[in-house]
């Protein structure tokens, strides 16, 4: 995978269009927590990375359309809670969260900011 940075302020739509300029979409990982450990283990820990995953209105849907389940890792209950269209996915890349293995969240699509997301 390839880590890209937001120099202006861009959302989850923008990542995913950023990662096609260059042939790829945003990751889906087989496993995130282990994404997440490698990312903390070198020296990009302690950031919110944008991943190909968003709601569909009842689940949050990788874009393979795998449907992520409650045994994914989720921090706090956002598989309960942030299934809306408008809500994406982001695996956040902290010692701490990996150490519990719960690394995914999400946000609303139309915050936008500065940040970084993964393609691959």
């Amino acid at each position: 995978f390839v880590t890209f940075l937001f120099s202006e302020n861009s959302n989850w739509d923008d990542a995913r269009t950023y990662c096609g300029r260059y042939g790829l979409d945003l990751l889906q990982p087989k496993n995130s927590v282990a994404v997440a450990k490698y990312l903390v283990d070198n020296g990009r820990g302690n950031l919110h990375y944008l991943i190909g995953a968003r709601g569909n209105g009842n689940h949050q849907v990788w874009l393979s359309c795998k449907v992520l389940t409650k045994d994914d890792p989720w921090n706090n209950d956002a598989y309960n809670q942030e299934v809306e269209n408008n809500k994406c996915m982001y695996l956040r890349a902290t010692q701490t969260l990996v150490d519990i293995g719960k690394v995914l969240e999400t946000w609303p699509n139309s915050y936008t900011q500065s940040g970084v997301f993964l393609c691959g």
